[in-house]
């Protein structure tokens, strides 16, 4: 793990935290925690006693008091998700009904296309396309504007910014997603309240960096879900697949986390594949869908997984003893234990779906007669534009300034060209006849801008992608300080790099040294500069990836080389190329 050099001197003990190194220690067991406790299984919060009943410990117990509480009821009914497709509509989600409640874990299984994260995006709002019929309701009443902020979505890919760190990542997500009304100092107060319960105290100041470059896969889940919490909150936390990619230990540490979190009060609905028995005990209830997006059950799993048994034992599929109750489930309703049943139609005939109805029903029309749990304020974001301005700028000029090989890169690349355009030229003096040399000296400045666009594209849209993956989606911050944030952090690596190619260049091809030219030639190159880095992220915004954006560059540039003035005689260019098309005829 990397810590930064501006944090090096917050770092007071450095604690190896891989699996090897805990192997010195004493022996993992499933279900205990403590101080000393590795980090892959930091997220367990009960040790147990001699007689086996799990205590909690006090420091833990203060923790937990601190964490905000959900009051808000979270309905959806007769949820019905189409698209369009070359064939006709396509029923992804048909009619799903059900409910999470403060103090509920729920589970939402199915087989692989049964449509479990589709259901968990259409209900966190993030689908832009379909057509999405139905009811979604917080508190028996329409989503309220602020209800993507108010709602924290897990990825199954944790999407972060690698070049911050631990705590800058959690302290972004809450000066940005939490109430405006919240003074600074307590949303900072709050972050550290979320590092000691996730126990990242001792990486909060290490480099997030990307997979296999960084914290490890158990690491960066917890630093989503601690991006989430920071924000507090309100209504429900969405989490899709919290346990792909861990080992069994630290699956079953956060889950258990998730419990706990549940047990203070907290919503939480989570998509998972394939749990073991001992994971699937850990949630209060399921929802179990099948291919097309049909409910199949949601009800409580009950003790042992005993109300689950019951229901498919009792229409001629029980469980066996040794058997996990999560794989038979999905044996039966998919697999070569179907029996040829629609189990979909099984659940609509059943008592248990009836009882489901009435419940969604009272909970809602309940819910609608008091006032609501979560008041909305009216806000679209957070925090005023103009912080999000100072925010989001703020962490771009860090991660720019911690990429070292890009500034280095950029930089060389600039003394590179500079050096060899100018001892190409070498003192080619100012005289009539030299015009022509002079000419072809500042023309080979504009092949500068080639390979620093390279350079260039691939981190925008490594960025843009952080922001339209999760960011946008938590309605954390607006599209404008997102784009004023990536121009104003290049501004003083492009002065730099003006810098650099232009006392190279200049005084080694004999160019007159009297101020007002010298000046003169360097505030072109400062503009081409300006102008290239605009053009390099213009061609990277709509592109889908980089190879495209690179397609992309040869056809651009080569318009602007064709038509400066050079290769073509300035008098010769039609009007149309030289005033509209290449802003190289100016320079």
């Amino acid at each position: 793990m990397v810590v930064p050099r501006e944090c090096q001197d917050q770092v007071t003990t450095f604690q190896r935290t891989d699996e090897e190194s805990q192997s010195e220690k004493a022996p993992r067991q499933l279900n205990s925690s403590s101080d000393s406790t590795p980090a892959n299984s930091a997220v367990a919060t009960r040790t147990p006693s001699i007689d086996g009943d799990s205590t909690e410990k006090p420091a833990q117990k203060s923790t937990d008091a601190k964490l905000v509480r959900n009051t808000s009821v979270f309905t959806w009914r007769n949820l019905t998700y189409t698209v369009k497709t070359p064939d006709g509509d396509r029923v992804l989600l048909d009619n799903i009904d059900g409910y999470v409640k403060p103090g509920m874990l729920g589970a939402l299984m199915g087989s692989s296309g049964a449509g479990k994260t589709t259901l968990l995006d259409v209900l966190a709002q993030r689908k832009t396309d379909g057509t999405i019929h139905g009811e979604i309701m917080v508190d028996g009443r329409p989503l309220p504007v602020s209800f993507q902020r108010s709602a924290g979505y897990c990825e199954q890919l944790d999407v972060h910014e690698p070049f911050a760190t631990v705590r800058e990542a959690l302290e972004f997500s809450a000066l940005l997603r939490q109430s405006r009304e919240t003074p600074r100092e307590e949303k900072l107060a709050y972050v550290d309240t979320i590092i000691d319960l996730l126990q990242l105290r001792d990486m909060e100041h290490t480099l997030i960096g990307k997979v296999g470059a960084g914290l490890s896969v158990e690491q960066r889940k917890r630093v989503t879900i601690g991006v989430e919490l920071v924000s507090k909150p309100s209504i429900l936390i969405f989490l899709d697949e919290p346990t792909s990619g861990l080992d069994g230990q630290a699956a079953f540490s956060t889950v258990q986390f998730l419990r706990k979190l549940a047990d203070v009060g907290q919503a939480v609905l989570v998509t998972i594949h394939q749990p073991s028995a001992q994971l699937f005990s850990q949630f209060d209830t399921l929802l179990l869908l099948a291919k097309g997006g049909k409910t199949v059950y949601f009800g409580d799993i009950g003790k042992n997984a005993h109300s689950i048994k019951e229901y498919f034992g009792r229409h001629g599929c029980p469980c066996p003893e040794d058997a996990n109750p999560a794989e038979h489930m999905i044996d039966v309703v998919n697999g070569s234990l179907s029996k040829g049943k629609d189990w979909h139609q099984v659940w609509l005939d059943s008592p248990e779906a009836s009882h489901q109805k009435q419940e969604l029903d009272h909970l809602i029309s309940d819910a609608a007669s008091k006032p609501p749990g979560t008041v909305d304020d009216g806000h679209e974001f957070a925090t005023p534009m103009s912080e999000q301005v100072r925010l989001v700028t703020r962490r771009m000029n860090k991660a720019l300034y911690r990429n070292v090989d890009y500034v280095n890169n950029k930089v060389a690349l600039h003394i590179g060209s500079a050096l060899f355009n100018g001892f190409t030229f070498w003192m080619i003096g100012n005289s009539v006849s030299k015009q022509q040399e002079v000419l072809f000296a500042c023309f080979n400045f504009i092949f500068v801008a080639p390979g620093v666009i390279a350079q260039l594209q691939p981190l925008f849209i490594e960025r843009r992608d952080i922001y339209e993956t999760r960011e946008k989606k938590s309605k954390m911050y607006h599209w404008f300080p997102f784009t004023t944030a990536l121009i104003v952090s290049e501004v003083p690596y492009l002065v730099i790099c003006a810098i650099a190619y232009f006392l190279p260049f200049y005084y080694t091809v004999g160019f007159p040294s009297a101020s007002n030219k010298a000046g003169a030639v360097f505030f072109v190159m400062l503009v081409y500069e300006f102008i290239y880095t605009g053009i390099g992220q213009f061609v990277a915004a709509p592109a889908p990836n980089a190879v495209f954006a690179s397609l992309i560059n040869p056809l651009l540039i080569g318009t602007l080389v064709s038509f400066c003035g050079v290769l073509v005689p300035y008098a010769q260019i039609q009007a149309f190329w030289r005033y509209w098309v290449s802003p190289t005829t100016s320079l």
